[in-house]
């Protein structure tokens, strides 16, 4: 699949169809906090169960990053804020 490129449209749609049913499931959320789209910078807050997780930058790193990087073009960063 071709990657999609990335603005807040698109990167909803991800969200929605690949990652919020996934984390749903455990009681978290995400949230798009700031889009960038110049830098191709985003800053994402984790809540529900996952708020103050100290294991959340792992699901970070291991499931929302390989995940959008895969699906949006453009994507150069990402980081949780609180």
């Amino acid at each position: 699949m071709k990657p999609r490129p990335l603005n807040q449209e698109t990167l909803n749609e991800v969200l929605d169809e690949r990652i919020r049913p996934f984390l749903s499931l455990d009681g978290a959320v995400v949230t798009v906090v700031k889009l960038e789209d110049a830098t191709g910078s985003v800053q994402v807050r984790l809540d529900g169960r996952y708020f103050g997780c100290p294991g959340r930058q792992t699901v970070l790193d291991k499931l929302l990053r390989p995940v959008l990087e895969q699906e949006l073009e453009g994507l150069t960063s990402m980081r949780l804020v609180d």
